[in-house]
C-alpha cells in the first residue's frame, strides 16, 4: 500500500492510497484537477521512504508572451463558388508554444468581400481557450481572395490566398 498526498487538492488531488501488486514493476493512479490552475506537490510514501513530483495545471498568466505569432488555419486554399469553409485562429510562440487566452483576445477578420466573406468580422478567443474558429462563406464569383486575420493590440496580422472556382 502506497500512500499519496497532494500539497493543494483544489489545484489537483490525488487517492490516499494505492495499491502496488506483487511482481508489479509500476502502479498508476487518477490525477483529478481542481477548478484552481497553479502548482502542488504529489507526495508518494512507502515503508518510511517518500518521493515527491511537483506538478503545474493551468496558468495564472495575466499577460500575452512577447514572442507571439498569430496562426491562421485553413483546411485548404481552394474553394468552389456558394461553399464554405471553416477556419481557426490562435497564437503561438516563436518556438512553437500554443498560447492560451489569459483574457479574451479579439481577431479582426478581412476578407475581399466581393468574392467571400467570414460569418463574423470579429472572432473572440475567450479566456482560458486557446483558438477560435469562423466559417467563410464564398459567392458566386470565382477568382483569387485572401483572407486576412488581425491582432490590433500586438499589431499581428496573418493573411492567407483562397482559389475560388467554378466546375
Amino acid at each position: 500500500s502506497i500512500s499519496l498526498n497532494s500539497d493543494d487538492s483544489s489545484i489537483a488531488s490525488v487517492p490516499e492510497k494505492i495499491i502496488l501488486k506483487a511482481n508489479e514493476e509500476f502502479a498508476s493512479f487518477s490525477v483529478t484537477t481542481g477548478e484552481k490552475s497553479g502548482t502542488t506537490t504529489i507526495t508518494a510514501s512507502l515503508n518510511g521512504k517518500t518521493t515527491f513530483q511537483k506538478i503545474e495545471i493551468g496558468t495564472d498568466e495575466t499577460y500575452l508572451p512577447d514572442d507571439l505569432i498569430l496562426e491562421l488555419n485553413l483546411p485548404t486554399t481552394k474553394m468552389h463558388v456558394n461553399s464554405e469553409m471553416p477556419f481557426s485562429v490562435y497564437l503561438t510562440t516563436f518556438d512553437g508554444v500554443l498560447v492560451r487566452a489569459p483574457y479574451d483576445i479579439e481577431i479582426i477578420i478581412e476578407s475581399e468581400e466581393s468574392l467571400a466573406s467570414a460569418n463574423s468580422r470579429i472572432l473572440t478567443i475567450e479566456q482560458g481557450n486557446y483558438y477560435a474558429w469562423g466559417i467563410l462563406y464564398a459567392h458566386e464569383k470565382i477568382g483569387n481572395t485572401f483572407l486576412r486575420a488581425i491582432h490590433e493590440e500586438s499589431g499581428l496580422d496573418v493573411a492567407k490566398s483562397i482559389k475560388i472556382s467554378s466546375t
